[in-house]
């Protein structure tokens, strides 16, 4: 089966997304099993959109932040959101930036020095975005609440949803 990029990138996507469903629907996995298939479904959805299939898309994390700030110019994704006004779509894209901010930096970085969702890191007293591990100490994911990133929270309910309605798209 000939394949191009774009249709590769989202096959993968949605295999992402749909092992980060069963993983919410058992309800045994940590927070950094379902956060990790969080990010690299949105990664890979990103990129699926960001080429026309002939080129492959940049071999980097950060898509996905790109994607929901450029995603107001696609006609078919505003109609597959139901909003038909252009300027609230963009508002509804913008309210999910924050989140899609958090979710991308889930990634791994190449020195291991922040939270993501796959491999420890060493806390430091400035992390303000995990207060309560001890400066200089060790964070293993499986052992990380992820604060903020909540499956139940009603942001990511709307940004599941939002990522749910692409899938469809897609896959139409």
């Amino acid at each position: 089966m000939v394949m191009d990029w774009r249709s590769a990138f989202f096959l993968q996507a949605r295999s992402d997304f749909r092992i980060l469903r069963h993983l919410i629907a058992w309800g045994g996995a940590k927070p950094c099993h379902r956060l990790h298939y969080l990010q690299m479904a949105t990664e890979k959805l990103a990129k699926g959109f960001s080429t026309d299939g002939t080129i492959p898309p940049a071999t980097v994390h950060s898509a996905f932040v790109r994607f929901l700030q450029r995603a107001h110019t696609n006609k078919s994704l505003r109609r597959a959101c139901q909003m038909e006004d252009k300027k609230r779509f963009q508002a509804y894209l913008e309210a999910l930036l924050p989140l899609g901010k958090r979710i991308e930096d889930l990634a791994p970085s190449g020195v291991t020095q922040r939270p993501n969702a796959e491999y420890p890191w060493l806390a430091r007293a400035r992390n303000r975005a995990y207060p309560t591990e001890a400066a200089d100490s060790i964070v293993v994911p499986a052992q990380c609440r992820f604060a903020g990133l909540d499956m139940g929270a009603p942001t990511m309910i709307r940004m599941m949803r939002f990522l749910q309605t692409c899938f469809d798209m897609i896959s139409s």
